[in-house]
This record gives structure tokens, C-alpha cells and sequence, in this order.
């Protein structure tokens, strides 16, 4: 058909009614798209307790659409000074669906206990399928206020005592080690993309938003600040709108130069 086109602008031999050349020829191609590997690091501690319903649902719509496209979710939470691995990464709805159903609000901030988990988790996810894209999303107010119980620089064992979380002692020692887990990102080469649900803008709460806009940062992620959302249905509409449209990004860029070719069956 190609060639038809453009036979009126072509010198042919005598008799030939129709001239071929190389640059008519065409291969129907398909693209593929390598599967994702999302781990969302959710927060639970207290100050989400008027968040963590819509967060829920927004999490509830992404993994539908991830499994549409046969991308695999996994859940990590952020319990009393550690981290919880909820779910590991999954394509299977339902069982994602009963999981978040039942996560509950739980205390402190523990956010570089959270990373640290999620980056074993999709370290290993890349180990047994060198294809996958691992993708981490935070969803946090950026409050972190518990420490890493073990040093990442000399391994040193800390004790960690509430009383010292609660008067705020371990504020700036959090916030080093969740900048330095995030380098831990970086390094690993994951995708990153960081939403802080904070509703405060000024005041001492707002020290999570540079803590996010650093996370962001240093891993090379996206960075979106929802938490001026004035009701649950808005909040629910701005955390997946933002990530879904992430998603697709890094699955784009991902993909764009890795592209394999499959003819269409005759």
C-alpha cells in the first residue's frame, strides 16, 4: 500500500507496473511494557488519623489499575518505632484490598524504618525478575521521629525509649538516617515518588515537608504536596491522580529505549 502511493513519483523499467523499495515495507510491531514493582510506604502514625481513610481509598484505585496492566503491589507500614512489611509485591486484587481494609492508625514516624523495608523489599523484587521497574511510594506528612534502631554507618545498636520520641528528642538523628536510606534509593537505582499529606503550611509541624522535598531529591523522585485538600473526596482524587500519572511516566521512560518487537500473528 505504502508503495502504491508513491509509484506516480518513481522512475520504473518498462512493464513494471509496480516499483518496490525498501522503505515500503512495513512490520506491525507491538510495544512491551516492562511490569512495575510498586511498594507503597505508608504512614500510620497519629498525626494521619484524619488522612489514612483516604489514603486507603486512593491506594484501593491504584492497584486496580496496576492490575489492569499486570503491574505487582506491595504494602509497607510504618508500625509504633519500626516497620512492617503488609504485603508483599502482589498482582492478586483481593488480597491487597483485605490488607489495606485493615491497616490502622499506630503510633509514631518511623519513616526511615519504612524506606529501609520497602528498599529490601524491591531489591529483592529486581533479584527474581531483572525486568521488573521497582517503583517506591511514600505517602507521608514528613514527621519522622523515630531513628533507625541500628546504625547504617557503624552498626551500632540504639535504644530506642519513647518518652525521648515523644518530647521530640530524636527528630534530627530521624531525619538523618531517612536521608541517608534515600541515597540507599538512589544507589539502588528506584524509582521514587513522594506525596506528604501534611495539611500545615506554617508552624513546627511543617519541618515534614522539607523532609519529603529532600527524600525527593536525593533519590531523583517526584515530590507532591496534597495535604491542602479540603475534604476526603479531594484528598482521595489528588494522591492518585498524582501517582497514577507518575506511574505512567516512569513506565514510559522506562520502557521508551528498552522496547521489544513482536509481529502480529497473520
Amino acid at each position: 500500500r505504502a508503495a502504491a502511493l508513491k509509484q506516480k513519483y518513481r522512475e520504473k523499467p518498462e512493464g513494471l507496473a509496480l516499483k518496490i523499495c525498501v522503505e515500503d515495507v512495513r512490520e506491525k510491531l507491538r510495544l512491551y511494557k516492562a511490569p512495575l514493582t510498586i511498594v507503597f510506604v505508608v504512614d500510620l502514625s497519629g498525626s494521619m488519623l484524619f488522612r489514612i481513610e483516604p489514603v486507603k481509598e486512593a491506594l484501593l484505585r491504584l492497584h486496580r489499575d496496576a492490575y489492569r496492566y499486570r503491574d505487582r503491589v506491595g504494602i509497607v507500614a510504618l508500625k509504633d518505632t519500626g516497620a512492617v512489611v503488609v504485603q508483599h509485591p502482589t498482582a492478586h486484587l483481593a488480597l491487597v484490598a483485605n490488607k489495606l481494609a485493615n491497616l490502622r492508625i499506630s503510633g509514631f514516624t518511623p519513616l526511615a524504618a519504612g524506606m529501609l523495608k520497602a528498599w529490601e523489599v524491591l531489591k529483592e523484587a529486581k533479584r527474581r525478575d531483572s525486568s521488573t521497574i521497582p517503583v517506591m511510594a511514600i505517602i507521608t506528612d514528613g514527621n519522622a521521629n523515630v531513628p533507625l534502631k541500628r546504625c547504617l554507618e557503624t552498626g551500632e545498636v540504639r535504644r530506642i525509649e519513647e518518652p525521648r520520641i515523644i518530647v521530640r528528642e530524636y527528630e534530627d538523628l530521624a531525619m538523618r538516617d531517612v536521608f541517608s536510606v534515600a541515597k540507599m534509593i538512589a544507589k539502588e537505582k528506584i524509582h521514587t515518588i513522594v506525596v506528604n499529606t501534611n495539611p500545615h503550611i506554617y508552624g513546627r509541624e511543617t519541618y515534614g515537608l522539607t523532609v519529603t522535598q529532600m527524600i525527593a531529591k536525593l533519590t531523583g523522585g517526584s515530590h507532591h504536596f496534597v495535604g491542602r485538600a479540603f475534604t476526603a473526596t479531594e484528598l482521595v482524587e489528588n494522591v492518585t491522580e498524582k501517582i497514577a500519572e507518575d506511574q505512567k511516566r516512569i513506565a514510559y521512560e522506562s520502557s521508551r529505549y528498552g522496547f521489544q518487537r513482536f509481529p502480529f500473528p497473520d
